[in-house]
Protein backbone atom coordinates (compact mmCIF):
# COMPACT_ATOMS: atom_id res chain seq x y z
CA UNK A 1 0.00 0.00 0.00
CA UNK A 2 1.25 3.42 -1.06
CA UNK A 3 1.95 5.59 2.06
CA UNK A 4 -0.69 8.60 1.94
CA UNK A 5 0.63 12.07 1.56
CA UNK A 6 1.84 13.33 4.48
CA UNK A 7 1.56 16.75 3.36
CA UNK A 8 -2.25 16.81 3.93
CA UNK A 9 -3.71 20.22 3.38
CA UNK A 10 -4.50 21.65 6.74
CA UNK A 11 -7.56 23.45 6.84
CA UNK A 12 -8.58 26.34 9.28
CA UNK A 13 -11.07 28.28 7.65
CA UNK A 14 -12.31 30.07 10.01
CA UNK A 15 -8.82 31.87 11.47
CA UNK A 16 -8.03 32.35 7.82
CA UNK A 17 -6.03 29.19 7.48
CA UNK A 18 -5.60 28.42 3.61
CA UNK A 19 -7.20 25.72 1.57
CA UNK A 20 -10.61 24.54 0.80
CA UNK A 21 -12.99 22.83 3.39
CA UNK A 22 -13.07 19.26 1.05
CA UNK A 23 -15.57 17.82 -0.91
CA UNK A 24 -17.81 16.43 1.88
CA UNK A 25 -18.08 20.07 3.05
CA UNK A 26 -21.56 21.36 1.94
CA UNK A 27 -21.89 25.06 1.30
CA UNK A 28 -18.35 25.56 1.85
CA UNK A 29 -18.13 28.67 1.75
CA UNK A 30 -20.92 29.60 4.31
CA UNK A 31 -18.99 27.07 6.53
CA UNK A 32 -15.85 28.49 6.58
CA UNK A 33 -17.20 31.51 8.82
CA UNK A 34 -18.64 28.82 10.88
CA UNK A 35 -16.09 26.60 12.02
CA UNK A 36 -12.38 25.90 11.31
CA UNK A 37 -11.65 22.21 10.30
CA UNK A 38 -7.73 20.85 10.30
CA UNK A 39 -6.64 17.39 8.78
CA UNK A 40 -3.06 15.66 9.99
CA UNK A 41 -1.63 12.56 8.57
CA UNK A 42 -1.58 9.68 11.23
CA UNK A 43 1.37 8.27 12.74
CA UNK A 44 3.39 6.10 10.19
CA UNK A 45 2.48 2.79 11.86
CA UNK A 46 -1.24 3.52 11.85
CA UNK A 47 -0.96 5.20 7.90
CA UNK A 48 -2.42 1.69 6.62
CA UNK A 49 -5.21 1.81 8.29
CA UNK A 50 -6.20 5.79 9.12
CA UNK A 51 -6.86 8.05 6.26
CA UNK A 52 -6.30 11.09 8.62
CA UNK A 53 -7.30 12.69 12.04
CA UNK A 54 -8.79 15.78 11.94
CA UNK A 55 -10.59 18.43 14.20
CA UNK A 56 -13.32 20.59 14.61
CA UNK A 57 -13.62 23.71 16.32
CA UNK A 58 -16.42 26.05 16.20
CA UNK A 59 -17.28 29.43 18.44
CA UNK A 60 -20.87 30.50 18.00
CA UNK A 61 -21.67 31.89 21.77
CA UNK A 62 -23.93 34.76 20.69
CA UNK A 63 -25.03 33.38 17.37
CA UNK A 64 -28.20 30.80 16.19
CA UNK A 65 -26.87 27.35 15.97
CA UNK A 66 -25.55 26.18 12.22
CA UNK A 67 -26.57 23.37 10.46
CA UNK A 68 -23.67 21.81 8.55
CA UNK A 69 -24.63 19.16 5.68
CA UNK A 70 -21.51 16.68 5.02
CA UNK A 71 -21.60 14.36 1.76
CA UNK A 72 -20.82 11.07 3.45
CA UNK A 73 -17.29 9.10 1.77
CA UNK A 74 -16.54 5.63 2.16
CA UNK A 75 -15.17 5.56 5.37
CA UNK A 76 -15.83 4.27 9.15
CA UNK A 77 -14.89 7.58 11.72
CA UNK A 78 -14.11 7.17 15.28
CA UNK A 79 -15.59 10.74 17.07
CA UNK A 80 -14.40 12.44 20.10
CA UNK A 81 -16.72 14.90 21.44
CA UNK A 82 -17.37 16.32 24.77
CA UNK A 83 -20.58 13.90 25.21
CA UNK A 84 -18.45 11.20 24.32
CA UNK A 85 -17.20 9.45 21.63
CA UNK A 86 -18.86 7.55 18.81
CA UNK A 87 -18.17 5.35 15.80
CA UNK A 88 -19.88 6.54 12.58
CA UNK A 89 -19.98 4.30 9.81
CA UNK A 90 -20.98 4.86 6.05
CA UNK A 91 -24.44 7.01 5.69
CA UNK A 92 -26.11 6.54 2.74
CA UNK A 93 -27.35 9.79 2.58
CA UNK A 94 -26.22 13.45 3.22
CA UNK A 95 -26.46 14.07 6.96
CA UNK A 96 -26.69 17.19 8.85
CA UNK A 97 -24.79 18.60 12.13
CA UNK A 98 -25.87 20.87 14.32
CA UNK A 99 -23.28 23.14 15.57
CA UNK A 100 -24.13 25.82 18.65
CA UNK A 101 -22.13 27.55 21.48
CA UNK A 102 -19.06 26.52 21.28
CA UNK A 103 -17.16 23.09 20.81
CA UNK A 104 -14.78 20.87 19.02
CA UNK A 105 -14.52 17.36 17.64
CA UNK A 106 -11.72 14.96 16.95
CA UNK A 107 -12.36 12.38 14.75
CA UNK A 108 -10.25 9.49 12.75
CA UNK A 109 -11.25 8.71 9.23
CA UNK A 110 -10.15 5.40 8.42
CA UNK A 111 -9.06 4.36 4.77
CA UNK A 112 -12.02 2.51 3.34
CA UNK A 113 -11.47 -1.30 4.79
CA UNK A 114 -9.09 -0.03 7.44
CA UNK A 115 -11.23 -0.11 10.71
CA UNK A 116 -11.58 -4.07 10.16
CA UNK A 117 -7.63 -4.03 11.24
CA UNK A 118 -8.97 -2.88 14.68
CA UNK A 119 -12.52 -4.88 14.88
CA UNK A 120 -14.87 -7.13 12.53
CA UNK A 121 -16.50 -6.14 10.07
CA UNK A 122 -19.75 -7.11 11.60
CA UNK A 123 -18.98 -4.25 14.02
CA UNK A 124 -18.43 -1.35 11.76
CA UNK A 125 -21.61 -3.11 9.13
CA UNK A 126 -23.96 -2.50 12.28
CA UNK A 127 -23.14 1.61 11.96
CA UNK A 128 -23.84 1.74 8.37
CA UNK A 129 -25.76 4.62 8.24
CA UNK A 130 -26.13 6.42 12.08
CA UNK A 131 -23.61 6.18 14.67
CA UNK A 132 -22.78 3.90 17.72
CA UNK A 133 -21.78 5.18 21.59
CA UNK A 134 -18.54 3.97 21.85
CA UNK A 135 -17.55 0.76 23.74
CA UNK A 136 -13.31 0.51 24.12
CA UNK A 137 -13.58 -2.88 24.97
CA UNK A 138 -15.83 -4.36 22.56
CA UNK A 139 -13.91 -1.84 19.65
CA UNK A 140 -10.23 -2.83 20.16
CA UNK A 141 -9.96 -5.72 21.26
CA UNK A 142 -6.85 -6.84 19.40
CA UNK A 143 -4.02 -5.45 17.62
CA UNK A 144 -3.82 -4.24 14.43
CA UNK A 145 -1.97 -6.81 12.31
CA UNK A 146 1.44 -5.58 10.82
CA UNK A 147 1.46 -3.26 7.36
CA UNK A 148 2.55 -5.44 4.44
CA UNK A 149 6.71 -4.80 3.54
CA UNK A 150 7.06 -2.13 0.90
CA UNK A 151 7.50 -3.93 -2.59
CA UNK A 152 10.67 -4.11 -4.10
Amino acid sequence: MNKPDSKLMIVNAATGGSGAMGPGVLSAAAAATRFGLSRHPPPDDLAPFVDFCWVVRWDLRGQPPYEQAILPHPNVNLVFEAAGAAVYGVDRKIFTRRLSGKGKALGIRFRPGGATAFRSATLWGSVIGRGSPLRPRLLFPRTPPAPAPPAP
